[in-house]
């Protein structure tokens, strides 16, 4: 399925909002299958609570110890300025 840049640009804001306030947040990220790409993800404790704030499609999860990330390959590049999420 293809998104159109505004569903990702949504995305990435969604992700660095789940990350500040359930884990942290990964722009770089290759998971397995990706050959190499990289994308956003959250690394965290709660998955189920990052994945109840996110609440996005095409989710994949690793095991990184203690802790679980949650990354979705479709959401890629750089965020812009008004993407931040707010204090």
């Amino acid at each position: 399925m293809a998104y159109t840049e505004q569903e990702v640009q949504s995305a990435r804001y969604n992700i660095r909002r789940a990350a500040k306030a359930l884990g942290s947040l990964r722009t770089d990220y290759s998971g397995r299958c990706m050959s190499g790409e990289i994308c956003y993800g959250v690394v965290t404790t709660n998955p189920e609570g990052v994945l109840a704030c996110v609440n996005l499609p095409g989710y994949r999860k690793d095991s990184m110890g203690m802790n679980t990330i949650l990354y979705w390959p479709w959401v890629t590049g750089e965020y812009e300025e008004e993407e931040d999420v707010e204090e």
